[in-house]
């Protein structure tokens, strides 16, 4: 009963016309990564991922979401945010860089991931700040794995396959919810102005 309260609410909160847009977008951000993470469980587990990769991915798809929760609880999103985004730079995609194959397998798919992040989500210098950071990240790790590549987690040629295959479809999956969310936006938004303009006209006649 509980969860299916935290659901609805959250569906209340995306759709809420009167909430800040960006919140409304990092929280369905939010949520569908988390579902692409628990997705990426058990895709390690069939490539045959070292166990502690596998582990460290579902300990770091829960605390993400209760982190989320939390903040949506607390109405503590912008704070948030930049938690979120910090983490996701720094730590997270550097980590499925050098796990996940490197430059062979899906990791460049996820790198990605941090620009559609930071771009729809931040706002403001540290948008800009975090978007330099993010390029920066990711040509060090480029770098260092090409200059070093002991430091890469190597896999077998079908499970580079599998790994890149899986991370289009999660990343493109992301695209697809949050675009759809944006052209929702747009639409809605542009009923509104027609339907102003009709009381005007309304109004001027």
């Amino acid at each position: 009963m509980e969860k299916r309260g935290l659901i609805e609410r959250l569906r209340e909160y995306i759709n809420d016309s009167s909430r800040n847009l960006k919140d409304r977008a990092f929280m369905l951000f939010s949520i569908t990564v988390l579902i692409s993470l628990f997705l990426a469980v058990p895709c390690g587990w069939i490539m045959k991922e070292p166990l502690s990769a596998t582990i460290s991915t579902l300990v770091g798809a829960v605390a993400f979401t209760v982190y989320v929760i939390y903040s949506f609880k607390t109405e503590k999103i912008a704070r948030a945010k930049v938690v979120i985004s910090i983490v996701l730079v720094f730590f997270f995609l550097p980590g499925m860089f050098f796990t996940n194959g490197g430059v062979n397998g899906g990791a460049t798919v996820w790198l990605v991931l941090g620009t559609i992040y930071i771009t729809m989500i931040l706002e403001g210098k540290f948008k800009i700040v975090m978007l330099i950071m993010n390029a920066v990240v990711s040509a060090v790790s480029w770098l260092l794995g090409y200059y070093y590549p002991e430091l890469i987690t190597e896999y077998s040629r079908a499970g580079n396959f599998i790994d890149t295959f899986s991370a289009l479809f999660i990343v493109s999956a992301i695209l697809y919810t949050i675009i759809s969310f944006q052209n929702n936006l747009f639409r809605k938004e542009e009923e509104y102005e027609h339907l102003q303009l009709l009381f005007k006209q309304t109004a001027t006649a």
